[in-house]
């Protein structure tokens, strides 16, 4: 699987990061209740495998929305 986000990253110095996650970028499948569904939208395990490749970078926060 091609993985943009780690490529992109990788040469970017980035002590710390503060990320907020719109839940909206879900597919309605995993996410029905969302104000804006977005069909065709992200799965939870394609969210997780792109949260797991910041796995390097200090959060000093996160939140949802």
């Amino acid at each position: 699987m091609r993985r943009p986000y780690r490529r992109d990253l990788r040469d970017v110095d980035i002590a710390v990061l503060g990320v907020t996650f719109d839940i909206d970028a879900l597919d309605p499948a995993y996410a029905p209740a969302t104000g804006t569904p977005v069909p065709g939208g992200l799965t939870s395990n394609r969210v997780l495998e792109i949260l797991c490749g910041l796995d390097n970078i200090d959060f000093i926060g996160m939140d949802v929305v």
